[in-house]
């Protein structure tokens, strides 16, 4: 078969410019304007064995119709008797490849066809992706404005917070109404909670204390709000028809609702051991969520937005650096609406 092929191309470097056209035109019957490239290629093997064989075929039947025709002229029959094997011989020939022929245009039928389905499933993948990443789209921008409106309810006041020892007196001369005026609301609760933490120019690791303790007496403040934060990433993350680099885009949208402050407070409750194994954190990590942090490094020894207050060290750093393989602990027995809470025991 190989040789055949040789000889055909041989053949055919004589006229390649009318090989050429015969070949396009052969290719529009399979070939859409609408195909693009990718479609194209994927059918050209099968669409150049199909001419192949038709170049073939054809050239098989016009070759016995000149045997024939020849064999008549130069050996002509004696009498109109001979004529009868003559017309066998040539219907012998000829019959077959007519069937065949026919035969071939069924196979052009299906193979045409075949390439119609493959479009169409084409066609239900793209359109089913569509109408899934639309349907992601709206789930997210909903989650978001969520977000927005958690945000605008935030409130907070510091007095709450365990007084330091030079502002005890200061608070027992307040009135409540200057108390009260000290609220903060909004983005502005963030702020407040980062200077609030990092007074004194404490050590980073009792900012993480001080979180800690402000996240157990306190977490209707802000709890709610990273609660939320961190579904829409695991939303986002887990959602099954999104590629890589589509997931990174919806996370980029996610970090550019975040103010510096908090970036800043969303670095301390994601560090080890605040409030969950690492899976907020590997969010962060996977989506760089912190890129916009605006942490400095200073005096060889610790990281902080400004001169004046450490906020955390290289150890809490670093924490950031890769995600953490986490290894879902089994717990025993059925704790119902508690799901996977630790602090609760069946007895």
């Amino acid at each position: 078969m190989s040789k055949i092929k040789k000889k055909f191309k041989e053949l055919l470097a004589f006229f390649p410019k009318e090989y050429d056209r015969a070949y396009s035109i052969f290719q529009g019957i399979f070939i859409d304007d609408e195909m693009d490239f990718h479609q194209v290629k994927q059918h050209e093997k099968l669409i150049k064995a199909l001419f192949f064989l038709t170049i073939l075929a054809v050239g098989i039947g016009i070759s016995a119709m000149l045997v024939n025709t020849f064999a008549f002229i130069f050996f002509p029959p004696d009498s109109g008797r001979e004529l009868g094997p003559f017309g066998d011989f040539f219907g012998g020939i000829v019959n077959p490849i007519f069937t065949f022929l026919t035969f071939f245009g069924l196979i052009i039928t299906i193979v045409i066809q075949r390439m119609e389905l493959r479009l169409a499933r084409t066609e239900y993948k793209e359109t089913s992706h569509a109408l899934n990443t639309q349907a992601m789209e709206t789930t997210f921008f909903n989650l978001l404005d969520l977000h927005h409106k958690i945000v605008d309810g935030l409130k907070f006041n510091p007095n709450i917070l365990p007084a330091l020892p030079e502002e005890v007196y200061l608070r027992r001369q307040m009135t409540p109404e200057k108390i009260e005026r000290q609220t903060k609301f909004g983005r502005n609760v963030f702020e407040s909670i980062v200077r609030e933490f990092t007074k004194e120019r404490v050590n980073p690791n009792v900012i993480i204390i001080r979180y800690k303790n402000f996240n157990i007496k306190n977490n209707n403040i802000v709890g709610h709000y990273f609660r939320n934060l961190y579904h829409i990433l695991k939303v986002v993350d887990g959602y099954p028809d999104l590629s890589h680099d589509e997931k990174r885009k919806f996370a980029s949208i996610v970090r550019a609702q975040l103010s510096s402050n908090e970036l800043l407070l969303l670095f301390i409750n994601c560090c080890e051991g605040v409030v969950d194994q690492g899976q907020f954190r590997n969010l962060l990590i996977k989506y760089h969520i912190l890129e916009h942090i605006p942490l400095v490094y200073r005096d060889g020894n610790y990281y902080a937005p400004d001169i004046s207050a450490p906020f955390a060290n290289k150890e809490h750093v670093e924490q950031y650096f890769e995600e953490k393989l986490i290894i879902e602990s089994a717990f025993e027995g059925n704790k119902g609406a508690f799901g996977k809470n630790e602090n609760i025991k069946i007895s």
